[in-house]
């Protein structure tokens, strides 16, 4: 027999949760994580929150927080393991889809949505990022966002409008609650959970104040999660979320830590171009310099054969030797460079003396624990071995370099032939310098996948100058030729074609021999 309760006291106990939520009444908002998997125990750890009888939602006088898999929505179909090309035990990488623009560019995310987010009961809120303003970087053209997340793909997202918005930061405190809209521009959500950032341009405009903020308005419906959120290594107190309708009112805005949610950071960027005036620091701020960067060009080439074994024979190392030239590197003149097994090229010498693979698209972030990369160029970037593996045997594996040409004219190749780790298969590519040239060439021959595992480009640094070419794409084809030319305040010069009556010079010999490196745990693909 199923127990009755009095009325009079269910009428005490109705008015008595009542006067519960009024003394609850907080600011937090309604927000609802799409987990991954639905593995973490809660997403609330506010103290103003009341967990339900069966743990999935917290409710306050103004929202309800709730777990993804305790609404009964889709699952993901795919977990990150099982993504396609995906190495098992290792976090899949995102591709950056867009190159990062010429110019100055702002983010605090790698480029993965680990999560995405939404009001628990539908609505309209704000989102946004707060920078501090980079010196002669404070003319803001455009705002990228990337929407939904792999781990959850949503198709009722894509269609969906919003508009993106620049705000100032008057006092400069990095709080939005005074922020003062200065540009917007309206979009429609696409491509939901593949990691791309949708680039809305803005009218050019000048940051004044020592900080600004980027981000969104959107409205949308229950059940949709449509902020791409990212958890990993988390900058705390950058990110902002607002339930309003009114962009020029964020007094109740609070940071995404304050909601109970997961520490993370939306996938919100901000581009700008170089110049404008410096914006007012309460310290004085260095001359602002121009800042280089380079775009890609496409053709044909022919890989040239033989060279000097430098001695690179071997899995995660890289041996120094000495250009015959001076290259110039993001500005930056060098007479050595690092090659390493893994189709890195570094013009600055990696901390620690390690070249592990790290499976990242460019730009690439060893730190931790090893980081960062500088001045790092990626022709062919994956775990590869210039020695024979168990399941491949290669007597003409390693790295080789030789000058062809005279000067002023010459061109110094870096030629690698590698195996894989630890399955069968060859790649082969080099690298072309040029005297009197900054450019920097790749041409690509035969190898196991056509880049459907690696990934390739150029950066200064882990996260703020960089041009991605391609990341687990099968487009590094034989016979590809891409040249890096930089741009900004380089004039770049044509890169000079080697002539067929050239005839090679051995090079400097290296100055140090390869030391094999402990490889990362988990190990990569089989």
């Amino acid at each position: 027999m199923k127990k009755q309760i009095n009325p009079t006291i269910k009428a005490h106990l109705v008015r008595g949760a009542f006067y519960l939520l009024l003394l609850l009444a907080v600011c937090a908002i309604p927000f609802v994580l799409a987990e991954r998997g639905g593995t973490r125990e809660s997403i609330a750890k506010s103290a103003v929150t009341k967990q339900t009888a069966n743990g999935a939602q917290f409710t306050s006088a103004k929202a309800t927080l709730a777990r993804l898999s305790a609404l009964g929505l889709p699952m993901p179909k795919a977990t990150a393991n099982a993504l396609p090309g995906h190495r098992p035990g290792v976090a899949k990488r995102a591709p950056l889809i867009d190159n990062t623009p010429l110019g100055c560019s702002y983010l605090i995310d790698d480029g993965n949505a680990d999560d995405s987010i939404g009001l628990t009961n539908g609505g309209t809120f704000v989102a946004l990022n707060e920078f501090p303003v980079t010196a002669g970087c404070n003319m803001i053209t455009s705002i990228e966002i990337a929407w939904g997340t792999p781990l959850n793909p949503d198709p009722s997202l894509d269609g969906l409008a919003y508009t993106a918005v620049l705000w100032s930061d008057p006092n400069g405190d990095g709080s939005p609650h005074d922020a003062v809209v200065l540009a917007t521009a309206p979009g429609v959500i696409s491509q939901e959970g593949t990691n791309t950032f949708l680039t809305s341009k803005i009218t050019p405009t000048l940051v004044t104040t020592p900080n600004f903020f980027v981000g969104f308005i959107i409205t949308h419906n229950a059940g949709q999660f449509p902020a791409a959120y990212d958890e990993t290594n988390p900058l705390p107190n950058r990110s902002w979320v607002d339930q309003t309708s009114d962009i020029n009112d964020l007094t109740q805005a609070i940071t995404i830590e304050s909601t109970g949610l997961p520490p993370g950071n939306w996938l919100i960027r901000a581009v700008a171009q170089p110049g404008g005036t410096p914006s007012p620091t309460p310290t004085a701020s260095p001359t602002p310099t121009c800042q280089i960067n380079y775009t890609t060009t496409t053709g044909t080439g022919t890989i040239t054969p033989g060279g000097t074994d430098i001695g690179n024979h071997c899995d995660d190392c890289f041996t120094q030797i000495d250009l015959p030239f001076p290259v110039n590197v993001y500005g930056t003149s060098t007479s050595t460079a690092f090659p390493a097994s893994n189709g890195d090229l570094h013009f600055i010498e990696p901390p620690g003396g390690k070249s592990l693979a790290y499976l990242q698209c460019v730009p690439v972030n060893p730190d931790p624990p090893d980081g960062p990369f500088l001045n790092t160029f990626f022709p062919y970037y994956d775990d590869l071995r210039t020695d024979e593996n168990p399941m491949q045997a290669c007597s003409d594996c390693g790295i080789f370099t030789q000058t062809v040409g005279v000067a002023p004219n010459r061109q110094f190749f870096i030629r690698w032939k590698t195996t894989y780790f630890p399955m069968a298969g060859f790649a082969e590519f080099e690298v072309i310098l040029t005297e009197g040239s900054d450019t920097l060439s790749v041409i690509y021959g035969d190898s196991a996948n056509s880049g459907l595992t690696a990934t390739s480009g150029i950066q200064q640094d882990d996260f703020n100058v960089f041009t991605s070419f391609s990341c687990d794409e099968a487009t590094l084809t034989s016979g590809l030729r891409v040249d890096y030319i930089p741009t900004g305040c380089a004039s770049p010069t044509p890169t000079a074609t080697a002539t067929a009556t050239a005839t090679p010079t051995a090079t400097t010999p290296p100055r140090s021999t390869p030391t094999p490196r402990p490889r990362p745990t988990p190990p990569p693909r089989p």
